[in-house]
């Protein structure tokens, strides 16, 4: 029937393997979050443990902002001269 949308076989039975990845899936590691921070004083270096959770509370914490509770932490990101 035209316009109508294709109906699943069955219910949806097996449970998830993982919860609220935000899109990360562990078995690639290429899909890791990336932030790139540039200017005069920031050191070259990587955050190896770097989740994409954590980018939103690092540039808020720079701003001074606060995201309340959130899954992610501020990366530490340590400034040359400081």
């Amino acid at each position: 029937m035209l316009g109508t949308a294709p109906r699943a076989a069955s219910d949806y039975v097996a449970p998830p393997m993982c919860k609220a990845t935000h899109g990360y899936d562990r078995s690639r590691p290429e899909m890791r979050a990336s932030l790139i921070v540039f200017g005069p004083n920031v050191p070259h270096g990587s955050q190896p443990d770097a989740r994409l959770v954590d980018v939103a509370p690092t540039i808020a914490s720079w701003l001074g902002l606060s995201l309340g509770e959130t899954d992610g932490k501020p990366l530490r990101v340590v400034l040359a001269g400081h």
